[in-house]
C-alpha cells in the first residue's frame, strides 16, 4: 500500500542522491529508508 511516508521516502532519496543522505536527512536508518522504498515496489 502506497503511504505519505514511502513517497516522503524515495523523493528524498531522489534529491538528495544516495540512501544514507536521505536517511540522515529524515533522520531514519539507511535500512529504514530502504524499506520504505521497498514498499513501494
Amino acid at each position: 500500500m502506497l503511504t505519505f511516508r514511502d513517497l516522503k521516502s524515495f523523493v528524498t532519496v531522489i534529491d538528495s542522491g544516495s540512501f544514507s543522505q536521505a536517511a540522515q536527512e529524515l533522520a531514519l536508518s539507511q535500512p529504514t529508508v530502504s524499506a520504505h522504498i521497498n514498499a513501494l515496489e
